[in-house]
């Protein structure tokens, strides 16, 4: 199983349901083929900044790089964030920055 899918069962599936018809778009985000993780990198940033772009909410779904790019884009995009964590031992969730 996939860490996408893992990601997605953990936490993903249920903060679309809970959202219902108010997800108008959603993004997985995955490794480029030769890389081992998601990397973020410029292809990353643009991916998201694509299918945020006319979110009201922008809403990470996972830890370490997803929440750190959804947290970026949405400060450029003037947009509002929640971050739904998936790793207890990730600490950028309640970060400032």
């Amino acid at each position: 199983m996939s860490f996408r899918t893992k990601t997605y069962r953990a936490a993903g599936e249920k903060v679309v349901r809970i959202l219902g018809k108010k997800v108008k778009r959603s993004l997985i985000l995955s490794p480029a083929p030769k890389d081992p993780v998601l990397v973020p990198d410029e292809a990353a940033l643009d991916r998201t900044k694509e299918a945020a772009a006319c979110a009201d909410l922008i809403i990470g779904c996972g830890s370490g790089v997803i929440n750190d790019l959804t947290k970026y884009v949405s400060g450029t995009l003037g947009r509002r964030y929640m971050c739904v964590g998936t790793a207890a031992s990730m600490d950028g969730f309640t970060a400032y920055g």
